[in-house]
């Protein structure tokens, strides 16, 4: 159950630190997504947002980020927490996923949070099961500098007390967000897209080998024996780390596998990376969505939150969100790198409309308790109790928290007095094939289903 109960009294200021957009990854939409969401519920708070980048001036962000951060400059820092502290910034929301602070895993991000002189909350995207020496330094370091720690699966909350050794009454499950979008049966929107009449399997999401697309291709020509109006759309740019290191090596190899299994009729790679309002609109056209990965230590998956807020119909593998989120017979789960029991799954769903409904308003009805207003005030809540909590022994507890923060802004010159850590040891520094259905990412997304004709 997510905490709701806030109350505040002056404006004050938070500041958010992670990607942003129009930064292309997940972590930056989910950021400015509950950037919006707070202040939608709460316009008593200014936003200050610090964006990292990987490249200088690598974007044009809207006004609300005042602070940009290179990832592998460590003086940035160092400077962007020095301006946080001489201002008005109440608190820090952090958001964390490996890759995106620099040095030797991520440390340089210990500069950022050993020096603040505010209440520090951190959100954990990712929570390795089996992280390196230098991963699991730094996460301890960063999740023992924060005033709490916020997860979204229960896995994850276990992993954090069992292998980093962080105190249950420090953490908090809020589920990834998701819109509030109306349940539909998507007929209007296949037309619009040009997929009237198909039916429609669907993946989305940055592309690269952990997604196990090939195996969901594998399982297409069974399935298209039964229903040759099948389509299965692939959705999402490849993404930036795997295409700068292996380019788009594994893009091809679905693209020759399609090939080779002659089913290029009923395949469409579309290689773009959505803006929110065309995601919702693909996920409400289509039949089934897929999550076909192929580790099981995620703990969070962002697309698979989108997909049941939606109303989908979900067939997945059996990574550890997708285990919490299909529970209670809201999805099917079938083994990792199993082709044949994905298309059983697939089949069995599209040969029975009752049940294939059945699973989507579970589905639906399961998810409401994701949407971002929801989401927008558990962390709200969490966001008061720090402040409360953390400056009582500084001052007398006030009855309201403009009292509270109003002290806060007295003893911030006083230096680090919420227990920060001291200094840690720091660690060293789309092809598109004729023959193939690859929509053409420059043409407008209504025109996908032209790519069948």
């Amino acid at each position: 159950m997510i905490d709701q109960n806030y109350t505040i009294h002056r404006r004050s200021n938070v500041a958010f630190v992670g990607t942003y957009v129009p930064r292309q990854c997940g972590l930056a939409t989910f950021s400015q997504n509950l950037v919006r969401a707070i202040t939608d519920a709460d316009s008593t708070i200014d936003i200050t947002v610090v964006a990292v980048n990987d490249r200088r001036n690598a974007f044009r962000y809207p006004s609300m980020v005042k602070h940009q951060i290179v990832q592998q400059c460590r003086e940035d820092y160092r400077r962007v927490t020095e301006i946080l502290n001489i201002s008005r910034v109440d608190a820090v929301c952090l958001q964390h996923e490996h890759g995106i602070y620099g040095g030797a895993d991520g440390v340089y991000v210990l500069e950022m949070v050993r020096r603040l002189r505010m209440p520090l909350i951190t959100t954990l995207h990712t929570v390795l099961h089996e992280p390196s020496r230098g991963q699991r330094r730094v996460l301890m370091n960063l999740v023992r500098s924060s005033e709490h720690v916020v997860v979204m699966s229960e896995r994850a909350k276990s992993l954090l007390q069992q292998i980093y050794h962080l105190p249950a009454e420090k953490i908090s499950v809020i589920p990834h967000g998701i819109p509030s979008v109306p349940l539909t049966d998507g007929t209007a929107t296949k037309t619009r897209f040009g997929l009237a009449g198909r039916k429609l399997i669907l993946t989305f999401g940055l592309l690269g080998p952990g997604k196990g697309v090939q195996h969901m291709i594998q399982a297409m020509p069974t399935i298209i024996q039964q229903h040759p109006d099948v389509t299965y759309l692939v959705v999402g740019a490849t993404h930036p780390r795997e295409r700068a290191c292996h380019g788009e090596t594994y893009r091809h190899s679905l693209e020759e596998l399609v090939e080779r299994l002659n089913i290029h009729e009923h395949v469409i790679f579309y290689n773009r990376y959505l803006a929110d309002q065309e995601l919702h609109e693909l996920l409400q056209a289509s039949d089934i969505y897929v999550t076909p990965y192929v580790q099981q230590a995620q703990v969070c998956s962002g697309t698979l939150a989108y997909a049941l807020g939606s109303g989908n119909a979900v067939v997945s593998t059996p990574y550890w969100h997708a285990q919490e989120l299909l529970a209670d017979d809201r999805g099917r789960l079938v083994p990792f790198g199993d082709a044949e029991s994905l298309g059983r799954q697939i089949l069995e769903l599209l040969n029975d409309d009752a049940q294939r409904q059945l699973l989507r308003q579970r589905a639906y009805e399961y998810t409401r308790q994701m949407i971002w207003p929801v989401v927008a005030g558990g962390y709200l809540g969490l966001l008061t109790r720090s402040w409360l909590s953390q400056h009582a022994p500084l001052v007398t507890p006030p009855a309201d928290l403009h009292s509270t923060l109003s002290s806060l802004h007295r003893h911030k010159a006083t230096g680090n007095q919420h227990g920060r850590l001291s200094p840690v040891d720091e660690a060293p520094e789309g092809l598109t094939r004729k023959k193939l259905r690859t929509h053409d990412p420059s043409l407008p997304l209504e025109q996908v289903g032209d790519s069948l004709n």
